[in-house]
Order: C-alpha cells, then sequence, then structure tokens
C-alpha cells in the first residue's frame, strides 16, 4: 500500500443482487503493519517484536480464540519455526509445526512438518541447481509432491513444472511485469492468463481462458486505483454467462 494507510474497507457487489455489501476492513498501525483484519464472525489479531517480525497471529470467532499461529526467527530475521493450531483441536490436518532450515546463501533447504496424525507430517528438501529451485515433498519416505521453478536472470519464474505433469510458461515485459501464463496439463493446453499494465505499473486488466474441451470459460478482470496507487476497484466478468463480481476498497489515512 502506498501512503499512510490506517484503515482499509471492503465491499463487493454481484450482478444477480445488485447489492453493495460490507466485507470486513484491515487495521494498519503507523509503520504500515497489518495489525487486525475482520473476518466473518470474528476477526484476526496480529502481533510483532521490536524488528517488526510476525510473532503471533490469533483468530477470535463469536469472542472465542480459535486459531493461534506463532512465529519464531534467527538473528537474520529468518522464519525457522511456524506453529499453528486450531484451539482445542490438536488433530486438526490442517494444524503445522514447521521448523525451517537455510543453508549459507540464506536460502531454504529444509521444511519439516510434524503432526500427531502421521499422515499429516511431512519433510520438504528445496534444492538449487543454477537457475533451477526444485522442491520435492516426502512422506514415510516416499515423494508426495515436486515442483519445479526456472528463472531468469532478473529472478523471475519463466517455468513452472508440478509433478511433471502440470506445467506453466511465463512471459514477462521490460519492467519485469508478467503479461502471459500459459499452462499445459499432460502437454495439452489448459489455460491461458494475459495481463496488462498501466505507465505506474499497476495491473488494469487481467483475461483468463480454459481449454474448452476441459471447461469453457473467459474470466475477464478489470483494476483502478487512486492517486496514491492503491486499488480502489476490481470487476470480474464471466464472458459466457455475462455474470460480473465488483470489490470496492475505501482508504482511510493517518
Amino acid at each position: 500500500l502506498n501512503g499512510r494507510v490506517k484503515r482499509v474497507k471492503k465491499y463487493t457487489k454481484n450482478s444477480q443482487n445488485n447489492i453493495k455489501i460490507y466485507e470486513g476492513s484491515t487495521l494498519f498501525d503507523k509503520d504500515g503493519y497489518v495489525i487486525e483484519s475482520e473476518l466473518e464472525n470474528g476477526k484476526a489479531v496480529f502481533f510483532y517484536d521490536e524488528r517488526k517480525n510476525l510473532i503471533r497471529e490469533v483468530i477470535i470467532r463469536n469472542s472465542d480464540t480459535t486459531e493461534i499461529k506463532k512465529n519464531q526467527y534467527n538473528e537474520k530475521n529468518q522464519l525457522i519455526y511456524l506453529n499453528k493450531q486450531k484451539y482445542g483441536n490438536k488433530n486438526d490436518p490442517y494444524n503445522l509445526s514447521l521448523t525451517i532450515e537455510y543453508n549459507k546463501q540464506g536460502n531454504p533447504v529444509l521444511i519439516k512438518n510434524t503432526h500427531p496424525i502421521e499422515k499429516y507430517t511431512y519433510v520438504k528438501k528445496i534444492s538449487y541447481d543454477g537457475n533451477i529451485v526444485t522442491e520435492t515433498e516426502f512422506s514415510n519416505d516416499k515423494i508426495v509432491d515436486e515442483r519445479k521453478y526456472w528463472y531468469s536472470e532478473s529472478n523471475n519464474v519463466l517455468k513452472y513444472e508440478h509433478n511433471k505433469s502440470y506445467t506453466t510458461f511465463s512471459e514477462y515485459n521490460q519492467k519485469n511485469k508478467i503479461t502471459r501464463e500459459t499452462t499445459f496439463m499432460d502437454n495439452e493446453f489448459a489455460s491461458i492468463n494475459t495481463y496488462l499494465f498501466d505507465e505506474n505499473g499497476n495491473i488494469i486488466r487481467n483475461i483468463s481462458s480454459n481449454n474448452p474441451k476441459v471447461h469453457e470459460n473467459i474470466n475477464d478482470y478489470e483494476f483502478k486505483y487512486d492517486s496514491l496507487k492503491n486499488i480502489i476497484y476490481e470487476k470480474r466478468t464471466e464472458a459466457i454467462s455475462k455474470k460480473e463480481w465488483e470489490t470496492f476498497y475505501e482508504y482511510e489515512y493517518f
């Protein structure tokens, strides 16, 4: 966000009911860090250490604490431990107890998640070979997931591969803004996304379309910004059904 934003309010509207609905707000401190965010029937509250690292996030719904997330960092401000627990339910599959290790270059190389239920315990190894980064996830010593990223000299992801069947190729403009993403599933075209930007580098349009043989769908996204380059409006139009979804943002400043 740009400027000294104190609060952002979000509203939505769709073509079916044409009613503008308040969805909640996000509150920031004077340094620009999120300190509170409204949720359905509750809120999320954020706490930071003296180095402005996020150390705790508390989810409160219907006046009760339902989830707590805690972070720990090393002297380089690198995240080394993350614990996320649903309050009163230690066996929830979305609970996390992550430890993270780094190499001498400061890149993460090992992520371990420990869970009371064995099938949710995993180890993720991250390797670096030139411009290729590979993430391999193991459970019970078996590979369950693999992702590969090919980077350009400008550190842009040129190619992304998931389990050798899902592949995305990305293109960028001279300002390193992504302009096109083309995705293939099992070597067959699956979808394409194109992006347009204004002179300030803000995205103003995104058109996405899928392979009609799989699922015919075309979405057109439009974006508008205020004088401080903060987004104030989004609209998604479904080309086939002609349905529209709009999002509005209102800003309060210090």
